[in-house]
């Protein structure tokens, strides 16, 4: 028998008085958005050994959980969430409204056919928020997203970066 068939998986703390299995917590309907919060509090609490590094991990995990969210996107898993606006005759959402995703992220924009269509502001997981248009829910032409931390914007072309800009150009 494989090793790995024999050994039950575990999870194990080595902060404190010694080695011990996690204490496994069931929060499967916590959703993501509500997760980073709690997992960035934690990270915030924590002790580190260098100076700086406490920023360095929030940030890294910022960033993850954006890669998490356009992992999933593109994967076509889409996020849960309640949608409050205006719908069409076919009961699709169109023109203004607001999306608000289980895993935290909020769409504030414009629909047509039930999929992001012109104008909206995206409030993601980790805290950025982007600007930007969109055309048969896929991003297109120019946008900007500021970061989280307030001191950095970055250009956006059809929903990727493309570079750091100032955030007076970017406004």
């Amino acid at each position: 028998k494989l090793l790995e068939e024999r050994l039950q998986p575990k999870v194990v703390e080595i902060d404190g008085a010694g080695p011990r299995v996690a204490e496994m917590e069931d929060r499967a309907d916590e959703g993501m958005g509500p997760r980073n919060k709690r997992v960035i509090a934690a990270i915030k609490e924590a002790s580190f050994t260098g100076k700086g590094d406490k920023p360095v991990v929030v940030e890294l995990y910022r960033e993850y959980a954006v890669k998490v969210n356009i992992a999933m996107a593109r994967s076509g898993e889409v996020p849960k969430g309640e949608y409050e606006g205006e719908y069409n005759a076919a009961g699709e959402r169109e023109g203004r409204g607001v999306m608000r995703f289980a895993d935290g992220e909020v769409y504030d924009g414009e629909w047509k056919a039930g999929e992001r269509d012109g104008r909206g502001v995206t409030r993601l997981t980790n805290g950025d928020v982007q600007s930007m248009f969109y055309r048969q829910g896929k991003p297109v032409g120019e946008g900007v997203r500021w970061k989280a931390n307030g001191r950095q914007a970055k250009r956006l072309r059809d929903g990727r970066g493309v570079g750091l800009i100032s955030l007076e150009e970017a406004r």
